[in-house]
């Protein structure tokens, strides 16, 4: 093959994948395209016979398919990377690259070509991504999922801070700069989301609201059912993750700062509601060992770590100061119905905080009681706002329609407990 018609080059990585490799190979390879593409697919030395179908492959179309089999399992030894970095500088001939696991596949044989053709037309795009079928290997059942209702660009924000969850990484076509990362750029343990925000300091991000691949999920071995499954795991990638995106606001000077604050925030909550069922003193125990009795550099998280882990497992205490002021009011009330609201609930009953009942946006509001709880619209609610005190009970993600509706009816006095701005001053 002549490199220099390759425009495409296709990244793949592998691991005991032998009931769903075939189908990566075969997604790719009937792709109907006007320009070549090479693949190069890295089998980390598998244990389960995904090793003899990818040098099948290799075998059958020599001219498109490079396969590498390390002599050991480089992950688990720690060098993966470099193995990696050292086949994809060999194997990346081409002008974009494209990413598929071996337990991913395309489905839309026009897939490289309609992303191909869009980024050759847009040279200010530096990655586009499409809607994939999301299909969960313990049940069988499978659901499109479009990111957005329609094709258009994604904004920085929603790149960080995704509305309903990140891009499948089989969708991703992007500029061959984006693959290879600067060496400044801060590490994480995972690779998928750090690269599509590597993506947004290449240039803009484009979404084809058609579906084009399959992304498996929850089948036995793989990162998201081991990392989920494991309360110790599963928090300490929460912390190299919220530690990536406070280096990441520093290597762009602090450009998408506000969207980083509130990413970095939702990962700090979700985390404390997964883990919500142990109590506080098993929670610092995982926190000491993973921070090393607070002698890294990770020790700077525990406390807001601590603080929303007791928020969320009805274990706050309350601080004098604080209780004096939420008893000056003549009422309190919970802003927002769910999970988290209930458990800001039940830190005010847990420290005897006499309340009124929980209110709603006023497009959002359905029910009329929750949890045995009066629930009104901000429109509805009939006491004096200048007497009330709102416990905003979510997440800082949907903060600028909530304080919208807030100052919209005037109300002076509130706070969101759930709202850590850990990594310096948001503006909101």
């Amino acid at each position: 093959m002549d490199d220099k018609e390759v425009k495409v080059s296709i990244q793949c990585l592998t691991y005991n994948h032998k009931d769903y490799i075939r189908d990566t190979f075969e997604g790719i390879l009937k792709q109907k395209t006007s320009f070549k593409y090479n693949v190069f697919i890295y089998d980390d030395k598998s244990t389960d016979g995904t090793t003899d179908i990818v040098l099948e492959y290799a075998e059958r179309y020599p001219d498109v398919i490079h396969a590498l089999i390390p002599p050991y399992n480089t992950y688990s030894m720690g060098d993966h990377a470099m193995w990696m970095e050292r086949f994809k500088a060999k194997e990346f001939i081409g002008k974009y690259g494209c990413y598929c696991e071996g337990d991913d596949y395309w489905t839309d044989p026009n897939k490289l070509q309609i992303q191909y053709d869009f980024m050759e037309t847009h040279p200010e795009v530096a990655m586009t991504v499409h809607a994939s079928n999301w299909l969960n290997c313990e049940t069988g059942e499978s659901e499109d999922f479009h990111l957005y209702p329609g094709d258009g660009y994604i904004s920085p924000d929603n790149v960080i801070m995704p509305p309903l969850g990140i891009f499948s990484f089989a969708s991703v076509m992007a500029k061959k700069e984006v693959f290879f990362v600067d060496e400044n750029y801060p590490k994480a343990d995972i690779f998928d989301y750090p690269f599509q925000l590597y993506a947004l300091t290449k240039g803009k991000v484009y979404y084809f609201d058609r579906v084009m691949s399959v992304y498996r999920y929850r089948h036995a071995g793989s990162w998201t059912s081991e990392t989920e499954n494991n309360q110790s795991k599963f928090l300490r990638h929460v912390i190299t993750i919220i530690d990536f995106l406070k280096e990441y606001d520093n290597y762009t000077n602090c450009l998408y700062h506000n969207a980083v604050v509130k990413r970095s925030n939702w990962w700090l909550c979700k985390s404390a509601y997964y883990n919500c069922s142990i109590d506080s003193t098993l929670m610092f125990e995982m926190v000491d060992d993973i921070t090393e009795k607070g002698k890294n550099r990770f020790s700077k998280y525990i406390e807001p770590i601590m603080k929303t882990h007791r928020l969320l497992s009805g274990e706050y205490v309350i601080p004098d100061n604080e209780k004096r002021i939420l008893e000056s009011y003549s009422q309190i009330v919970v802003l927002g119905l769910g999970d988290y609201q209930k458990h800001i609930a039940d830190n005010l009953n847990g420290n005897d905080i006499d309340w009124e009942g929980y209110i709603e946006l006023d497009h959002r509001k359905k029910e009329n009681t929750y949890d045995g709880r009066k629930v009104w619209s901000m429109a509805e609610y009939p006491y004096d706002w200048d007497s009330t005190f709102i416990v905003i009970g979510g997440v800082w993600k949907l903060e600028e329609e909530t304080l919208s509706e807030i100052q919209k009816y005037n109300c002076k006095h509130y706070f969101a407990p759930l709202w850590n701005d850990f990594l310096g001053d948001a503006k909101y």
